[in-house]
C-alpha cells in the first residue's frame, strides 16, 4: 500500500510539471497494484478511497493528454464501483462531461451535466456545462451548414449535353474548347513526373484517369471534325452532281 501512495505522489508532481503522460503511467501501475493486492492470503483489503483517487487522477490526465475515452474508462470505474459519496459523483460526472465534451458529443455533456443536478441541483458547474453545450451544438451545426454550402456551390447543371456551370454567362465558342482541351492535357503531362513524385498513389491514380479523360476527350474533337469535314465534302460533291445534271438552258 506504501508503495502505491508513493506512485500517486511521483504521479502527482508530474501532473503539476506538465508531464501528464508520466503521471499516467504512474497511476495506472498504482492501480494495477492495488488490483494485485489482498489476493494472497494475510493481505490488506484494498484501499477503495485510493483507488477511487487514482481514477479521478487518471480521468484528467488522459484528458490533458488528449485521450477523452480512456479518460471515461477510467472514470466510469468509480461509477460501477458504486460510490455513493455526492462530492466525488459530482468530481466523476463533471470530468467525464469534460471529456465527452473534447469528443463533441454534446448529447452525453448534457447528460452528465443533468446527472450533476440531480446530486446537486445548484450546482453552478452543471448549469454552464448545459449552456456551453447548447452553445457549441449550434456552433457546430452552423459550421457544417456553412460547409455543405459551399461544397454544392459550385455544382454542375447539365444543358444540351454538356455539362455547363449554372452561373456561366455563355457557352466557349469551338476554337475555345479545342485550345482548353490542349491547354490542359499539355499541362497534365508538364506536371505528371512531379506529382507521381510528390503525391500518394491515390492521387496519381486520379491524376492518371483525368489524363485519359482528356486524350478521349481529344479523340473525340478529331472524330468531329473529321466528320465535318467529311460531311461538307459529300455535300459539295452532291451540288457539283445536281450542277451536272440539270439540262443547259
Amino acid at each position: 500500500m506504501d508503495a502505491c501512495r508513493a506512485l500517486k505522489e511521483e504521479g502527482l508532481v508530474n501532473y503539476k510539471n506538465g508531464e501528464y503522460g508520466q503521471a499516467a503511467v504512474c497511476w495506472r501501475q498504482a492501480v494495477e497494484m492495488l488490483d494485485g493486492s489482498g489476493e494472497n492470503e494475510g493481505e490488506q483489503v484494498p484501499d477503495w478511497e485510493l483507488e477511487r483517487s487514482l481514477y479521478l487522477n487518471l480521468g484528467m490526465a488522459h484528458l490533458k493528454c488528449r485521450e477523452p475515452r480512456e479518460g471515461i474508462r477510467a472514470l466510469r470505474c468509480i461509477l460501477l464501483g458504486g460510490d455513493d459519496d455526492p462530492e466525488v459523483l459530482l468530481k466523476t460526472l463533471y470530468r467525464m462531461a469534460l471529456c465527452y465534451k473534447e469528443l463533441r458529443d454534446w448529447d452525453e455533456v448534457e447528460r452528465h451535466a443533468k446527472a450533476m443536478l440531480e446530486v446537486d441541483p445548484d450546482s453552478a458547474l452543471a448549469r454552464h456545462l448545459l449552456d456551453e453545450a447548447v452553445v457549441l451544438r449550434a456552433r457546430d451545426q452552423s459550421a457544417s451548414t456553412r460547409l455543405a454550402k459551399h461544397m454544392f456551390s459550385g455544382v454542375e447543371t447539365w444543358s444540351d449535353g454538356r455539362a455547363r456551370r449554372s452561373d456561366s454567362p455563355a457557352p466557349r465558342s469551338e476554337s475555345a474548347c479545342r485550345w482548353t482541351v490542349a491547354r490542359e492535357a499539355a499541362v497534365a503531362a508538364r506536371e505528371r513526373p512531379r506529382r507521381e513524385r510528390t503525391r500518394s498513389p491515390a492521387e496519381v491514380s486520379t491524376a492518371d484517369f483525368r489524363d485519359k479523360v482528356l486524350q478521349r476527350s481529344r479523340r473525340y474533337q478529331r472524330a468531329a471534325e473529321k466528320y465535318k469535314a467529311n460531311a461538307e465534302e459529300l455535300k459539295m460533291d452532291r451540288v457539283k452532281s445536281l450542277a451536272n445534271d440539270m439540262p443547259a438552258l
